[in-house]
Formats: C-alpha cells, structure tokens, sequence
C-alpha cells in the first residue's frame, strides 16, 4: 500500500499549477489538502532531482559513515539548518538529517 496519496506525476501536476497560479505556497497546499511542510518537500525535490525526487521511496536508503560525520558536522558548525543539509547533501528529508546525530 503507498505511503502517498498521491502519485509522483499528480504531484508533477500541482507542482506546475501551483507556479502558473498566483497563491501563496501555503495557500495553494491548504487548497489541496496537503501541508505546508509536505508541498515544500516536493518543491525542493523536484528542483534537486527532478521527477525521481517525487516518487515515493521503495526502500531505505543507507548513508555512509563518512556522509553521516559531514552532515552532522556541518550542522554543529552552522553551515545550514537541518532543512538545507538535507537538500545539500541528498537526504530525503530534514528528520534524516537530525537522525544522524544521535546515529555517529
């Protein structure tokens, strides 16, 4: 059973309305009936890898050593937010980043 209510191409679809209307984001997404956090995911995906970053995930990814020290150090030296690592260095979303911390 998918984890989304929506299909990578519908979200395709209301990406491209949502940039053609005049709406506010969170306006658009409360129209829609999908959250605030949720339609900037898709955003941010959709600019970082296009159609693949909508679909939905099959399996966990698994980060490397190495990747969960840079991430975890950048953000104890300010670099970025969890939200902006996150998109900097591919996770999937900012919650994985914050993860990584209590995981090193």
């Amino acid at each position: 059973m998918p984890r989304s209510k929506f299909t990578a191409l519908e979200k395709l679809k209301l990406l491209e309305d949502y940039q053609l209307s005049v709406l506010p984001r969170t306006t658009y997404a409360r129209q829609h009936g999908i959250s605030q956090d949720t339609f900037k995911q898709w955003l941010t995906r959709y600019k970082r890898d296009g159609l693949e970053g909508l679909k939905e995930a099959k399996r966990n990814n698994h980060y490397s050593r190495s990747l969960k020290h840079t991430v975890v150090f950048a953000y104890l030296n300010g670099e970025g937010t969890f939200t902006e690592l996150a998109d900097r260095y591919g996770l999937r979303t900012a919650t994985q980043a914050k993860k990584l911390g209590y995981q090193v």
